[in-house]
Protein backbone atom coordinates (compact mmCIF):
# COMPACT_ATOMS: atom_id res chain seq x y z
CA UNK A 1 0.00 0.00 0.00
CA UNK A 2 1.39 3.39 -1.12
CA UNK A 3 1.44 6.22 1.60
CA UNK A 4 -1.39 8.78 0.99
CA UNK A 5 -0.43 12.32 -0.16
CA UNK A 6 -1.96 15.65 1.08
CA UNK A 7 -3.17 18.25 -1.24
CA UNK A 8 -4.91 21.63 -0.84
CA UNK A 9 -5.79 21.81 -4.97
CA UNK A 10 -7.84 25.10 -5.40
CA UNK A 11 -9.87 23.36 -7.93
CA UNK A 12 -11.25 20.57 -6.07
CA UNK A 13 -13.57 20.34 -2.80
CA UNK A 14 -12.10 21.14 0.89
CA UNK A 15 -9.54 23.43 -0.77
CA UNK A 16 -9.41 25.58 2.65
CA UNK A 17 -8.46 22.83 4.48
CA UNK A 18 -7.23 20.17 2.12
CA UNK A 19 -7.33 16.51 2.12
CA UNK A 20 -5.41 13.34 2.15
CA UNK A 21 -5.67 11.04 -0.89
CA UNK A 22 -4.30 7.72 -1.51
CA UNK A 23 -2.31 6.90 -4.57
CA UNK A 24 -4.58 4.29 -5.72
CA UNK A 25 -8.60 5.27 -6.84
CA UNK A 26 -11.29 2.52 -8.01
CA UNK A 27 -11.82 2.70 -11.73
CA UNK A 28 -14.02 5.93 -13.59
CA UNK A 29 -17.13 3.54 -14.11
CA UNK A 30 -19.61 4.26 -17.04
CA UNK A 31 -22.79 2.24 -17.72
CA UNK A 32 -23.46 1.14 -21.01
CA UNK A 33 -27.13 -0.62 -19.97
CA UNK A 34 -30.49 0.63 -21.27
CA UNK A 35 -31.72 3.97 -19.59
CA UNK A 36 -28.27 4.67 -17.85
CA UNK A 37 -27.94 8.35 -19.28
CA UNK A 38 -24.19 8.37 -20.45
CA UNK A 39 -24.82 5.06 -22.25
CA UNK A 40 -23.92 6.22 -25.70
CA UNK A 41 -20.51 7.42 -24.20
CA UNK A 42 -19.54 4.28 -22.73
CA UNK A 43 -20.38 2.57 -25.64
CA UNK A 44 -18.63 4.81 -27.54
CA UNK A 45 -15.20 4.16 -25.51
CA UNK A 46 -15.69 0.64 -25.27
CA UNK A 47 -15.88 0.47 -29.36
CA UNK A 48 -12.72 2.64 -28.75
CA UNK A 49 -10.97 -0.08 -26.49
CA UNK A 50 -12.41 -2.93 -28.06
CA UNK A 51 -12.30 -2.28 -31.64
CA UNK A 52 -10.00 1.51 -32.31
CA UNK A 53 -10.15 0.86 -36.26
CA UNK A 54 -13.90 1.55 -36.39
CA UNK A 55 -13.29 4.37 -34.79
CA UNK A 56 -12.67 7.91 -36.07
CA UNK A 57 -9.88 9.79 -36.72
CA UNK A 58 -8.96 5.93 -38.88
CA UNK A 59 -5.61 5.00 -37.04
CA UNK A 60 -4.36 1.12 -37.46
CA UNK A 61 -2.28 1.66 -34.52
CA UNK A 62 -4.42 3.38 -32.40
CA UNK A 63 -3.95 2.38 -28.55
CA UNK A 64 -5.94 4.13 -25.98
CA UNK A 65 -4.94 5.00 -22.61
CA UNK A 66 -7.28 4.60 -19.33
CA UNK A 67 -7.39 0.64 -20.16
CA UNK A 68 -4.51 -0.94 -18.10
CA UNK A 69 -2.67 0.21 -15.13
CA UNK A 70 0.67 1.07 -16.80
CA UNK A 71 -1.03 3.43 -19.31
CA UNK A 72 -3.59 5.34 -17.20
CA UNK A 73 -5.46 8.17 -17.89
CA UNK A 74 -3.85 11.59 -16.07
CA UNK A 75 -6.00 14.74 -14.99
CA UNK A 76 -5.19 18.04 -17.11
CA UNK A 77 -6.55 21.23 -15.44
CA UNK A 78 -4.16 23.97 -14.79
CA UNK A 79 -2.91 24.17 -18.71
CA UNK A 80 -6.20 25.88 -20.00
CA UNK A 81 -4.54 26.22 -23.33
CA UNK A 82 -3.78 22.90 -23.48
CA UNK A 83 -7.34 21.56 -22.67
CA UNK A 84 -8.98 24.16 -25.78
CA UNK A 85 -6.28 22.42 -28.52
CA UNK A 86 -7.85 18.57 -26.68
CA UNK A 87 -11.57 20.05 -27.30
CA UNK A 88 -10.87 22.28 -30.77
CA UNK A 89 -9.23 19.04 -32.35
CA UNK A 90 -11.48 16.48 -31.41
CA UNK A 91 -14.28 19.47 -32.57
CA UNK A 92 -12.48 19.65 -36.04
CA UNK A 93 -12.30 15.77 -36.31
CA UNK A 94 -16.31 15.50 -36.11
CA UNK A 95 -16.60 17.81 -38.24
CA UNK A 96 -13.99 16.92 -40.47
CA UNK A 97 -15.81 12.86 -40.05
CA UNK A 98 -19.78 13.57 -39.26
CA UNK A 99 -19.90 16.53 -41.43
CA UNK A 100 -19.99 20.31 -40.34
CA UNK A 101 -24.00 19.55 -38.88
CA UNK A 102 -22.87 16.73 -37.10
CA UNK A 103 -24.53 19.01 -33.77
CA UNK A 104 -28.08 18.50 -35.86
CA UNK A 105 -29.04 21.73 -34.57
CA UNK A 106 -27.62 21.34 -31.20
CA UNK A 107 -29.18 17.96 -30.49
CA UNK A 108 -25.41 16.30 -30.28
CA UNK A 109 -21.77 17.04 -29.29
CA UNK A 110 -18.56 15.96 -30.14
CA UNK A 111 -17.77 13.24 -27.75
CA UNK A 112 -14.22 12.60 -27.70
CA UNK A 113 -11.84 9.85 -25.97
CA UNK A 114 -9.64 9.90 -23.90
CA UNK A 115 -10.74 13.15 -22.54
CA UNK A 116 -10.11 16.88 -23.32
CA UNK A 117 -9.29 16.94 -19.82
CA UNK A 118 -6.57 14.61 -19.30
CA UNK A 119 -2.83 15.10 -21.18
CA UNK A 120 -3.80 11.74 -23.29
CA UNK A 121 -6.46 14.23 -25.22
CA UNK A 122 -6.71 14.70 -28.63
CA UNK A 123 -3.73 17.38 -29.05
CA UNK A 124 -1.56 15.00 -27.24
CA UNK A 125 0.96 14.86 -29.95
CA UNK A 126 1.46 18.59 -29.71
CA UNK A 127 3.09 18.31 -26.30
CA UNK A 128 4.65 14.76 -26.71
CA UNK A 129 7.00 13.65 -29.40
CA UNK A 130 6.04 10.37 -28.59
CA UNK A 131 2.40 10.11 -29.00
CA UNK A 132 1.07 9.52 -32.33
CA UNK A 133 -1.48 12.30 -33.65
CA UNK A 134 -4.55 10.44 -34.31
CA UNK A 135 -4.38 8.46 -31.22
CA UNK A 136 -8.06 9.12 -30.28
CA UNK A 137 -11.31 8.92 -30.83
CA UNK A 138 -14.07 11.03 -31.48
CA UNK A 139 -17.74 11.18 -32.48
CA UNK A 140 -21.17 12.84 -32.77
CA UNK A 141 -23.09 11.57 -29.67
CA UNK A 142 -26.68 13.02 -28.04
CA UNK A 143 -25.71 16.28 -26.11
CA UNK A 144 -27.61 14.72 -23.22
CA UNK A 145 -26.03 11.80 -22.88
CA UNK A 146 -22.35 13.83 -23.44
CA UNK A 147 -23.04 15.92 -20.65
CA UNK A 148 -24.15 13.24 -18.29
CA UNK A 149 -21.05 11.63 -18.72
CA UNK A 150 -19.07 15.03 -18.10
CA UNK A 151 -20.89 15.39 -15.07
CA UNK A 152 -19.87 12.02 -13.61
CA UNK A 153 -16.37 12.58 -15.12
CA UNK A 154 -16.13 16.34 -12.87
CA UNK A 155 -17.91 14.32 -9.75
CA UNK A 156 -15.06 11.37 -9.94
CA UNK A 157 -12.38 14.17 -10.08
CA UNK A 158 -13.66 15.71 -7.47
CA UNK A 159 -14.63 12.58 -5.14
CA UNK A 160 -11.01 11.26 -5.63
CA UNK A 161 -9.08 14.41 -5.10
CA UNK A 162 -7.65 14.05 -8.66
CA UNK A 163 -4.62 16.25 -9.31
CA UNK A 164 -3.27 17.84 -12.25
CA UNK A 165 -0.58 15.96 -13.95
CA UNK A 166 0.79 12.60 -13.91
CA UNK A 167 0.39 11.86 -10.01
CA UNK A 168 -2.84 10.65 -10.15
CA UNK A 169 -3.32 7.74 -13.00
CA UNK A 170 -6.64 6.68 -13.60
CA UNK A 171 -8.73 4.08 -15.28
CA UNK A 172 -11.76 3.61 -17.04
CA UNK A 173 -14.18 0.60 -16.42
CA UNK A 174 -17.48 0.26 -18.62
CA UNK A 175 -20.50 -2.11 -17.46
CA UNK A 176 -22.74 -3.71 -20.06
Amino acid sequence: MLPPRWDKAAYLPNRAKGAANFSVSTALVYSAKDGAPEKDVAKHIKLAYTHPGRTQPPFHGKRLAGNKADEPLTRLYKDTTRRKENRNTSIYNCKKYFGEGYTEGGRKECDEFPFATTYQGAAEWRHNQQADRYNFSVKALPKKANGAAGNLLRDYYDKNRLIDGPDDGFLMKITS
